[in-house]
């Protein structure tokens, strides 16, 4: 197999492996979206005047505000466990076939002499620890938790002020059946996994071929952008 052929597949790997492992995230978020969901809306059916003025203001000094918040928290939290799950068990076997990748194209290169590999566990952790686009990873999990919970909050604070009827704000968040949930807040948190996830196995390949290179004695290299519809500003700069 040619050089250019290598990476042609590896590239196409990549794109499939990134839509896997998003695909994956989604999947374990929606063995909870459904059931948390369903909480959110007996709660606001049980909401009293009293409740509902309390909420608008940012109190929850109620026992069903209380619940509101942890059932709402809970959604929050799922969301970006999703994610993190996704990263950490795709993430260490990515790392692991982009070392032998970077190792199998020096050789098709013709390249001699190459040290060692590097290990699997040891290049996740690296890649953990270095900023994906000025931000680390778990602070792009953390964000996507905090801002999850206000967009609930408000979607819900906004459908009460405007005196919607509690299943209307309900499909704010969830969505409606006939447009296949996508005008739903919980749509673009899932794209928000979406690019966390992809973005993070880009991440982990990169670190994890700059590691293998290194390993292998190799003292410079260039880097090559694929472009295409998903390529960002800052990689496309390159």
């Amino acid at each position: 197999m040619s050089q250019s052929d290598l990476q042609a597949e590896h590239a196409a790997y990549l794109l499939r492996y990134g839509t896997y492992a998003s695909n994956q995230a989604l999947a374990l978020l929606r063995r909870s979206e459904a059931r948390l969901n369903a909480q959110i809306r007996d709660l606001l059916d049980d909401f009293t005047e009293a409740d509902r003025q309390k909420f608008l203001r940012g109190s929850f000094q109620a026992k069903r505000l209380i619940s509101l918040r942890e059932s709402v928290r809970e959604l929050s939290a799922a969301i970006a466990s999703a994610a993190r799950d996704s990263i950490n068990d795709n993430g260490k076997a990515l790392a692991e076939y982009e070392a032998e990748h970077t190792l199998k194209s020096l050789r098709v290169a013709g390249v001699t002499g190459l040290g060692e590999g590097v290990a699997a566990g040891q290049v996740f952790a690296a890649a953990m620890s270095k900023p994906m686009i000025g931000v680390h990873v778990r602070d792009w999990l953390r964000d996507l938790d905090r801002n999850t919970s206000r967009m609930i909050f408000g979607a819900i604070r906004e459908g009460l002020v405007l005196g919607e009827a509690n299943a209307s704000i309900v499909r704010r968040i969830k969505g409606s059946a006939d447009l296949k949930f996508k005008d739903g807040l919980l749509f673009n948190r899932k794209r928000g996994i979406e690019t966390v996830v992809r973005t993070s196995m880009s991440h982990i390949a990169s670190v994890s071929q700059a590691a293998a290179l290194e390993a292998a004695g190799v003292e410079e290299y260039y880097l090559s952008v694929v472009f295409d519809g998903r390529t960002s500003k800052i990689c496309a700069a390159w």
